[in-house]
């Protein structure tokens, strides 16, 4: 009986928890809506100090990050390949360096005061050696990461610095 109680306890300790995973607040979803007034089945998750809501928006996934405030701070839209790169930034990367690399991932990361960065992760054949590339629209790039053997997720820190 004690340990029914013990576990009891613990059930009912977490439980607020679990009600709380995919929660955002009323004013954070209202951000959500005015931005993406059609948007369903959204799935909200907690990275930090944001909330991100993923959804998929025009046809592609978006993840959405609001900040504890409210706040509009990023949004980052997966295009998976390099078809939908603008043509300066398709030039651009086709005639660098790492052309002959394999994509693996581009997104296009859009921002309410800053300007729109577009990020080619690539990889080296036969090696753990990942970059981002980072592209403004123009096709300039800015710079590359080396990710070694960690993810490179895209979170604000990432286009801040901190």
């Amino acid at each position: 009986m004690k340990k029914f109680k013990e576990s009891l306890a613990v059930l009912l300790a977490w439980l607020p928890l679990w009600a709380m995973a995919g929660y955002s607040p009323p004013k954070v979803q209202a951000v959500l809506k005015t931005m993406y007034p059609q948007a369903t089945g959204v799935a909200w998750s907690m990275q930090g100090n944001y909330y991100v809501a993923r959804l998929v928006a025009e046809g592609w996934d978006t993840a959405v990050w609001i900040d504890l405030q409210a706040k509009w701070v990023m949004t980052l839209t997966d295009w998976g390949s390099t078809d939908e790169l603008p043509p300066a930034v398709y030039n651009a990367f086709a005639s660098g360096i790492y052309a002959a690399e394999q994509v693996e991932d581009v997104t296009q990361a859009t921002f309410p005061r800053s300007p729109t960065v577009i990020v080619i992760k690539v990889g080296r054949q036969n090696l753990d050696a990942d970059y981002q590339l980072f592209y403004t629209p123009n096709g300039t790039l800015e710079r590359t990461c080396n990710l070694g053997f960690a993810q490179g997720e895209l979170t604000p820190a990432t286009f801040t610095g901190q």
